[in-house]
């Protein structure tokens, strides 16, 4: 059973939060890769948290220039 009254929060490096249609830029280094170095957490806005599991999906789009 999946836990209740709880959201996956998606964050930058920095702190600023990813959410929905948010952007973010990087820079491609020499070997061809673009790092986003991005953390999640589980956190709850209104309290009542009940046990259970927690899975999510990220859906992201790139633009290369």
């Amino acid at each position: 059973m999946g836990a209740e009254s709880v959201q996956i929060e998606l964050r930058n490096q920095k702190g600023d939060n990813l959410g929905n249609n948010k952007t973010m830029n990087a820079v491609v280094n020499a070997a061809g890769e673009a790092i986003f170095d991005l953390k999640a957490r589980a956190y709850t806005s209104q309290g009542g948290v009940k046990p259970g599991s927690v899975s999510t999906a990220v859906q992201v789009g790139f633009v290369y220039h």
